[in-house]
């Protein structure tokens, strides 16, 4: 059996978490089966033999704002005839939004349903993805996972896909690289962060209104205010929504926090399993997330969520 995988997510060299899921995912399958192929824009993030690998869309790397538009185009009018030709058996893709007429059994990975429960964070493509193309898409693929049973609720209520046609496959994580550390392995770490070892409360997220971010911040200020001299560290893509950022950005200075609580902006993953493990704790206060990756991190290297 071939299967054919759309990697095309993959468009940064600072990936973030769906992307780590799909470069993951894409690992294991390769690992597990020998008749893979790929289509990816990063080929570079991908640790699957080259011969399985198709560069596609790269005169479009840089150009991030038209990429989603020709990405969509490319899936519905390119990628089934690259199916075709490369005599693919059954196609997956780590995101919902896939082919509207698969020549061949389509599976997708749903890992949540921001754009239509939390639209604010979400931009006017995806919202608009979300509501036309992606329950067709569902309802063409012979079946869909959801990383979490919360994500299946969602599914059905708001796509009416019917149940027997989902199955729940938790994310997971990376044992290798996501572990209890010896506090002396990560010392250089911490420093290069100016951080003490279980000093510090951190956040590891995208910084946008469903993560929470501006309440964490103000109930801070009654921790910072009793006097325990512990920082709290935000960590996260701040350029998403960047009137959301400039809000938090300004409630620390109203509220005086600057000397507590530090933005850190994209941190590198080889540097993600260091901060978990020398933070005091992981604090979360998302009003909706599919899975919520970062609380199993910090539980992988036994910090306390």
């Amino acid at each position: 059996m071939r299967i054919g995988i759309d990697a095309t997510i993959l468009e940064s060299d600072k990936p973030t978490g769906m992307a780590f899921y799909a470069i993951n995912l894409i690992r294991e399958i390769a690992k597990l089966h020998d008749d893979v192929v790929v289509w990816t824009v990063m080929g570079d993030l991908l640790d699957v033999p080259s011969n399985a690998k198709r560069m596609v869309l790269q005169p479009f790397i840089k150009r991030k704002a038209l990429l989603p538009w020709v990405r969509a185009v490319w899936t519905q009018l390119c990628l089934p005839i690259l199916l075709l030709k490369e005599r693919v058996d059954v196609f997956f893709s780590p995101i919902p939004e896939g082919i509207l007429s698969p020549p061949v059994p389509q599976v997708l990975v749903v890992h949540d349903l921001v754009p239509l429960v939390c639209s604010g964070d979400a931009p006017f493509f995806r919202r608009l993805s979300f509501r036309t193309r992606v329950p067709l898409v569902l309802k063409a693929s012979s079946h869909i996972i959801a990383v979490s049973e919360s994500t299946k609720r969602d599914i059905i209520a708001l796509y009416k896909i019917r149940e027997e046609k989902i199955s729940v496959v938790y994310e997971g994580y990376d044992d290798k690289h996501f572990m209890k550390m010896d506090p002396k392995s990560i010392q250089s770490t911490l420093e290069n962060y100016d951080l003490s070892y279980k000093r510090y409360f951190l956040f590891v997220g995208n910084f946008t209104p469903r993560k929470n971010i501006h309440t964490l911040v103000e109930a801070f200020r009654y921790f910072a205010d009793s006097g325990i001299d512990i920082p709290l560290i935000l960590v996260g893509n701040q350029n998403i929504k960047r009137d959301y950022t400039k809000r938090v950005i300004g409630m620390i200075e109203d509220l005086n926090l600057k000397s507590k609580v530090r933005l850190l902006d994209y941190v590198p993953f080889t540097d993600l399993p260091a901060l978990y493990n020398g933070a005091s704790a992981l604090v979360f206060l998302s009003f909706y997330e599919g899975f919520g990756l970062p609380v199993l991190e910090a539980m992988a290297c036994d910090t306390s969520v």
